[in-house]
């Protein structure tokens, strides 16, 4: 005969969107019976629980750090609106005057000559569906996988983009004549509206070849388009065949020469996730998933058509000693049929070929080890680059590194003196006879005429 009256706090916030019932279950003297002596409820919703270990919708790093994760860093080429690739604040260009336009391409003179498959423009087509032609606009919104036959493209992300779902297109052209930046700022995809959730957010970089540096971040050898994302979300749009985003014909990332043979394709996307599996036109792969091109960077070199890098580097490591700088790196597999090309420098913007090794001219042994004796370097520091170009036009290239001549101590004492090495050509082994005034270790490189380290180690007296 008397009320009870009780509250229940029940997080919902994974099922936000979601219709929901509620059941009370009552037990009288063990007979459980659905709903009975509840004479009335309540539900009060109570969205933005901060403090409760969600990140429930609403809610970010900024308004509850203890609910939701920090921000990533974005990717070391990406350049923030309104700023230049030095990171001076500039005015960027609204495209098509900064129309929700759907399907749509501007001209732009880019001020500078752009090598692109051997062929030189200097006007390029810019396409709202997240790429860019030649010789004229390229409105097609379902896109294809490359290697795609008729036009030729550049495609950070193509896709079928619809300005009026929301987010804007700007460019800016650098007064010098070296480059041209592209952003795509939380752009929507066709069908979405205009409350659209998902957004994509992602760049390119277009230069002469002069250009070698974006923010800190020093470019690979030969990039002269450069691809960097933020937080990609979506990949198809409705009129492709997509539902919620998500499906369809597959979005497409890769510069295309359009000959239908000719192209450097990264890959295609139509999922949500982190899963890469690679390309379709050189491996067969099934389609990515989008979220693995978030705030990552790509380049190309555009003369050649070639990837210069995909987010691996080239393990590079200097040492410096008595005989000068010795440049090392280690590899899985041989690499047959292509070479390494070493690159010296005063600046790490200011490299000069050094020396090229052959691929199968490793280290003896099963583990792919190379060595490069620079015996002769200059005072000073001094930066090296190591580029891998392989026997079908693929690309790697290591970060820059700084080498410092090494401070040598003077001899504690006696001299060391040659007594005979030989024979003189060797085939399978090499003697070398040393006299030294006292008994001390001795350490030797043998390296060929180019420079190649054969062998090192340390001997003992005797």
């Amino acid at each position: 005969d008397t009320d009870f009256k009780g509250q229940l706090f029940v997080d919902l916030s994974e099922y936000a969107g979601w219709p929901v019932q509620f059941r009370f279950r009552f037990e009288d003297e063990g007979a459980w019976t659905w709903g009975m002596g509840i004479d009335e409820f309540a539900l009060t919703a109570r969205p933005n629980a901060c403090g409760n270990g969600i990140c429930d919708p609403g809610e970010s790093f900024a308004s509850c750090p203890g609910d939701c994760p920090a921000p990533p860093e974005p990717a070391a080429t990406w350049v923030p609106p309104g700023q230049d690739l030095s990171g001076q604040a500039v005015s960027y260009r609204p495209f098509k005057g900064g129309t929700a336009c759907d399907d749509c391409s501007e001209e732009i003179a880019l001020g500078f000559a752009f090598d692109f498959f051997g062929q030189t423009y200097e006007t390029i087509f810019l396409n709202s569906n997240g790429n860019l032609s030649f010789e004229a606009p390229f409105s097609e919104y379902q896109p294809e996988a490359f290697c795609l036959e008729g036009p030729r493209l550049i495609a950070p992300f193509y896709a079928d983009v619809d300005l009026a779902s929301g987010g804007d297109i700007r460019y800016y052209l650098d007064p010098g004549g070296h480059y041209l930046i592209v952003s795509w700022e939380a752009v929507g995809y066709y069908g979405c509206g205009a409350g659209c959730q998902l957004r994509n957010t992602f760049q390119m970089v277009l230069t002469d070849g002069q250009v070698r540096q974006i923010g800190d971040q020093v470019l690979p050898f030969g990039a002269t388009i450069v691809f960097t994302y933020g937080d990609m979300q979506w990949t198809t749009g409705d009129a492709s065949g997509g539902v919620g985003g998500f499906g369809g014909t597959a979005a497409t990332v890769g510069v295309n020469l359009g000959d239908g043979i000719v192209c450097q394709d990264y890959g295609t996307f139509d999922q949500p996730g982190y899963a890469y599996y690679g390309n379709s036109q050189d491996d067969a792969c099934p389609p990515n998933r989008v979220s693995h091109l978030d705030h990552r960077w790509l380049a190309f070199n555009g003369s050649e058509g070639q990837q210069v890098y995909n987010g691996q580097r080239l393990p590079l490591q200097v040492t410096s000693g008595e005989e000068g700088h010795t440049l090392s790196w280690q590899t899985d597999a041989p690499g047959q049929g292509g070479t390494y090309t070493l690159h010296r420098g005063p600046q790490p913007t200011n490299l000069a070929p050094l020396a090229v090794i052959e691929a199968n001219a490793h280290l003896p042994g099963a583990d792919y080890r190379y060595a490069y004796l620079d015996s002769l370097p200059p005072t000073g520091k001094v930066y090296y680059q190591l580029v891998f170009q392989g026997e079908t036009g693929e690309r790697l290239s290591s970060e820059v590194v700084e080498a410092q001549a090494a401070s040598v101590p003077p001899p504690s004492g006696g001299t060391l003196d040659l007594q005979a090495v030989g024979p003189n050509p060797f085939a399978e082994y090499l003697d070398i006879t040393y006299v030294s005034q006292t008994e001390l270790a001795a350490d030797y490189v043998l390296a060929d005429m180019s420079g190649r380290v054969l062998a090192r180690g340390s001997v003992t007296a005797g």
